[in-house]
């Protein structure tokens, strides 16, 4: 590859973390960050000066678009301590749900551990256990799906928790308290994005037992 599409991508990406500290809003920082991003991950893999561009413009759509969560929420609000008090809401809310669902969820690994031991040692004595084989693999296959869909729904919502705590810490030390009680939230999001991550990982293994 030439070097001087490592060379431009550097810059692209230079400029864009220069011009990072004057985005006066989030949609503005995000599109920066996003073009950031892009352009040094172009400059490390050496891709060609053109597609560069591209990477970096396309970098920057869609980091304006996740930069735009704040923006468009504030607008709803008549000032920042309410919208700070209801994203707070929100943030705690979805965590309580969230870390309902994966005490469900280590419930139904745990049934359908023990029901897959079960049928794996008939299938192996000559039992005739096709249909409930079948049975149980859909069953695995749907909570695998819902898994792959929580996770993701939760890695979105990691972002919009993270661009509200930006703007919080952007207006100054009169929203400290909030910004540590955003922390605390986004810290209990990011471990049960971990724990749903090991749970998709423990239902691909429980399914490939029966296949």
């Amino acid at each position: 590859m030439e070097k001087r599409s490592v060379f431009k991508g550097v810059v692209l990406g230079s400029v864009l973390l220069v011009a990072l500290p004057s985005c006066e809003t989030t949609e503005e920082q995000g599109a920066a960050l996003g073009g950031l991003i892009a352009g040094i991950a172009c400059a490390i893999a050496e891709i060609d000066p053109g597609a560069c561009v591209g990477m970096v413009t396309a970098g920057a759509m869609v980091g304006a678009v996740a930069g735009g969560y704040v923006e468009s929420e504030k607008k709803k609000y008549a000032n920042l301590e309410e919208f700070y008090q209801k994203e707070m809401a929100l943030a705690e809310d979805y965590n309580v749900k969230l870390s309902q669902y994966q005490s469900k969820v280590t419930e139904e690994i745990s049934l359908a551990e023990a029901e897959v031991g079960r049928l794996v040692a008939q299938k192996s004595s000559g039992q005739a256990v096709v249909a409930r084989i079948e049975a149980e693999r859909q069953q695995i296959e749907s909570l695998s799906g819902n898994l792959n869909s929580r996770v993701s729904q939760a890695k979105e919502e990691l972002e919009k928790r993270n661009e509200v705590l930006a703007d919080i810490r952007n207006n100054g030390t009169n929203y400290s308290e909030q910004a540590q009680r955003m922390q605390t939230e986004i810290a209990r999001l990011e471990t049960s994005i971990n724990t749903l991550e090991t749970q998709t990982a423990q239902v691909a293994s429980i399914g490939n037992r029966i296949q």
